[in-house]
């Protein structure tokens, strides 16, 4: 702890009395510059950065809920064995490898310069917000499906073979024993995955054109000159993205150490065993 400590203070002392530190300062560390970025400043028309981000926030927050419930949709859909399922796996295996393989910034000018030219009536008219939550969406859709689909493939066999022997359907296992334990397992990967999705939220400026956080901070650094601005833009999403950071990492932790202690939770108030008995599905299913 001693050693990284005084790492720490090293590389301070090294900015502070660098021969460009002044400089530096005031290119990145404006202390005028940073006031009115957080606060802004009526002369010259610069409004707080709070509006701005707050409009990544709720493009954020309303795409996660979206994507967790569609994702969870498409990774069943890959997992099923019927052959009735055949061709709505074939779909979403395609839509997978393509919504993976294309870069966000890609679908974003796609989206918002193409649908447009398309002059549909309901397709052509929606606005940015309509337009960057679908960009969202369909990318990260692909990408939470299959954190999904193996939290599915880890559950033991063993389960649902049990789960059918006391005459469990099929819509039962999944309720009851495979979607709660995959869930379970994914949560901590679920939740890096959301942070990246907080980050992209700065991507669709691209193509809306609307002044959220990072066109905000363009048009600030556009009349300075310096790039104090985007100091506050990392902050911001420092802000937001750190704890859920820590949340994933304080989630996996627990998860192992329930494992190492034989699988159980050290909970009392629900105790879902991750390698239940057939007398827990019983009982939890009320036959």
């Amino acid at each position: 702890m001693l050693s990284v400590f005084t790492i720490i203070v090293l590389v301070v002392l090294a900015f502070v009395f660098a021969p460009g530190a002044h400089a530096f300062q005031q290119t990145f560390f404006n202390v005028s510059q940073l006031r009115a970025t957080v606060f802004g400043d009526p002369s010259r028309n610069i409004p707080p950065i709070w509006g701005a981000f707050a409009k990544n926030v709720e493009l954020f927050l309303v795409a996660e809920p979206i994507i967790l419930v569609l994702a969870l949709g498409v990774a069943l859909v890959r997992n099923a064995k019927s052959p009735l399922m055949a061709g709505p796996r074939f779909l979403c295996t395609v839509y997978v490898d393509i919504a993976r393989g294309l870069p966000l910034i890609l679908v974003v000018q796609a989206v918002f310069f193409g649908f447009p030219a398309l002059s549909l009536p309901f397709v052509s008219s929606r606005t940015w917000f309509q337009y960057g939550l679908f960009c969202l969406v369909f990318c990260y859709t692909a990408y939470v499906s299959e954190v999904y689909r193996a939290g599915v493939m880890s559950v033991p066999n063993a389960q649902l073979l049990a789960g059918r022997a006391i005459g469990l359907t099929e819509g039962q296992l999944l309720r009851y024993v495979t979607v709660p334990q995959a869930v379970r397992v994914v949560v901590a990967p679920l939740i890096n995955d959301f942070v990246s999705l907080q980050k992209d939220t700065a991507i669709i400026s691209v193509g809306a054109g609307v002044i959220e956080l990072l066109r905000q901070v363009e048009i600030n650094e556009q009349i300075w000159f310096t790039d104090t601005p985007f100091v506050i833009a990392g902050i911001l999403f420092l802000i937001v993205c750190v704890p859920l950071t820590r949340l994933a990492d304080a989630l996996l932790a627990r998860d192992v150490r329930a494992r190492l202690a034989g699988g159980t939770r050290s909970e009392p108030r629900r105790p879902w065993r991750a390698r239940a008995s057939a007398e827990d599905i019983v009982r939890t299913v009320g036959l």
